[in-house]
């Protein structure tokens, strides 16, 4: 029997997430976290744990920036 791929992402331990998220948005334009999340929307590593985290902080950049429609409309307006 195959095993279940764990999907689910989560917050990192320790982190106040909103203080983050907040340094991010006052110091990173929207086209920044725009092509963070283009780029860590296909990082994988051998570590599902990382996968999970890195899928966790890439959801979170996108919803920054309003997510879906704007998320690509700021990617393709720096050519990504």
């Amino acid at each position: 029997m195959a095993k279940k791929k764990n999907t689910q992402t989560h917050e990192p331990k320790g982190v106040d997430v909103q203080v983050l998220l907040d340094a991010i948005r006052d110091n990173m334009s929207p086209q920044a976290c725009a092509a963070m999340v283009m780029y860590l929307q296909g990082a994988n590593t051998k570590n599902a744990a990382v996968n999970r985290e890195v899928q966790w902080f890439a959801g979170e950049l996108a919803n920054l920036v309003g997510g879906g429609d704007a998320l690509l409309n700021l990617a393709n307006e720096i050519g990504i």
